[in-house]
């Protein structure tokens, strides 16, 4: 559990975040939940997103 940290996010993230919020995304649409859809949040909201306080653990 030491080896465990959090690391601010940059763009080498970008593939892991967009694949962490599909993995999301398809659980609560599979429960009935639409809280995104297939245009937001897309790559350009997470390339901005990544340029303010993205933090990863």
């Amino acid at each position: 559990m030491a080896d465990e940290q959090i690391v601010r996010a940059n763009y080498k993230d970008l593939q892991i975040v967009m694949d962490v919020f599909e993995d999301c995304k398809s659980y609560l649409k599979s429960r009935g939940i639409l809280q995104w859809d297939e245009k937001y949040p897309n790559q350009e909201y997470f390339e901005t997103a990544l340029k303010g306080e993205t933090y990863l653990y």
